[in-house]
């Protein structure tokens, strides 16, 4: 609007009024006869104000000017403080979320690799075994039962070393 705070916030630099009632605004400045805006960067105004109606001592203007500008100063260094908290509980929350997901991941491995090798290691055993007594019966030439039993051994062999690098 059009108020003396509003006034210093758009220029950027301090407004001094010497007599309030000469402002042509809706704003109501009681018994303040002169005012004095000072902007805190972007973030707001403050205002000093004199009953009586003539200037500000140039001294006590400065200082108003100079504890604004550290008033400034501090305020976007507690916005950039306040930013680095959340970024750094954001990487710890991802951080959390990551062991989590982990966690999750070497259970599923463990139990799969449980799941998959159990039965596995079956079937080599078994085949080693049905390899071992058609070696030992007096089965024809031609047949095909060692050479099966050594096939389905050899595949749950490779099949468990696959099994393995992949968990590795």
């Amino acid at each position: 609007g059009d108020s003396l705070s509003a006034q210093a916030l758009r220029v950027g630099d301090t407004v001094v009024v010497e007599d309030t009632s000469a402002l042509d605004n809706a704003v109501e400045y009681g018994g303040l006869g002169a005012a004095a805006a000072v902007p805190i960067g972007q973030r707001g105004v403050v205002v000093i104000g004199k009953t009586e109606t003539e200037g500000f001592d140039p001294f006590d203007l400065r200082l108003v000017e100079v504890l604004g500008g550290y008033a400034s100063l501090v305020l976007d260094r507690l916005g950039r403080e306040g930013a680095l908290r959340e970024a750094k509980e954001e990487a710890e929350r991802a951080r959390r979320e990551a062991e989590a997901a982990s966690r999750a991941k070497s259970a599923f491995l463990a139990n799969m690799s449980h799941e998959i090798r159990t039965p596995l290691t079956s079937i080599i055993g078994f085949a080693e075994a049905v390899g071992t007594e058609a070696s030992e019966l007096a089965l024809p030439d031609d047949s095909p039962l060692s050479d099966y039993a050594e096939l389905i051994e050899q595949s749950g062999k490779r099949l468990l070393e696959t099994l393995e690098g992949v968990l590795n």
